[in-house]
């Protein structure tokens, strides 16, 4: 039971964010902090319109897949976190009660991150996102990135069949 009322706080909390937390870093251009990790790590990125790092990866097949960083930090006590995460499934109708119970079920199998459910005008986005320390280390980071992309690019594949995201 508490693993399901956690998951479906998390869920119910992800669909809630970017509504009121407060930003620590990114607030113009960017985090710096991430801006020079990535740097160091010698990855290709770009700043999407709300200052968070946009980076693209290889797969394989063919299929490639959107990751994207945080600028846009939030604090519980003094624990500063940023989201990595990565779209899987977008529909202009919502997920069916199957698909829900898929990515909660995924969710749910994961040693980190989980899946959150964005409710926009237009339709549902299935997103996988992983809420780490705000100051990971290089290793880390590359890490979070490659679950991050296998965890969408894996649950994008079984849902659509395809590769737009």
């Amino acid at each position: 039971m508490v693993k399901k009322a956690w998951i479906i706080g998390a869920v119910l909390g992800a669909m809630a964010c970017g509504l009121a937390f407060g930003q620590i870093g990114g607030k113009t251009s960017g985090d710096p902090r991430v801006k020079r990790l990535l740097d160091s790590l010698g990855y290709k990125y770009k700043l999407t319109n709300n200052h968070d790092f946009e980076l693209v990866f290889e797969v394989g097949d063919g299929r490639s897949q959107k990751v994207f960083i945080s600028s846009a930090t939030e604090k519980y006590k003094e624990f500063e976190i940023r989201e990595v995460y990565s779209a899987c499934y977008r529909s202009t109708k919502p997920l069916s009660p199957d698909q829900l119970r898929r990515l909660l079920t995924d969710s749910g199998d994961k040693k980190l991150g989980g899946w959150i459910l964005v409710r926009k005008e237009d339709g549902d986005v299935a997103v996988f996102t992983v809420k780490a320390a705000a100051d990971v280390t290089e290793d880390d980071m590359e890490t979070l990135m490659q679950l991050v992309t296998d965890a969408a690019d894996v649950m994008e594949k079984e849902l659509t069949g395809t590769d737009d995201l």
